[in-house]
């Protein structure tokens, strides 16, 4: 491999690596909001069901 071969390689899986980083931290971050959200929702729908 040449190398320009080896720095697209490393770009690429660098890339991956800080979008997995960038997913984990929003993940974090708005888990609380999250959870609130599907406790309405799922209260809601349960009560449609009734």
């Amino acid at each position: 491999m040449t190398a320009v071969c080896y720095y697209l390689a490393y770009m690429y899986e660098d890339g991956k690596r800080r979008l997995r980083e960038q997913l984990q931290e929003g993940a974090t971050v708005h888990a609380k909001r999250d959870q609130q959200l599907a406790k309405e929702w799922f209260e809601l729908e349960d009560e449609s069901w009734k």
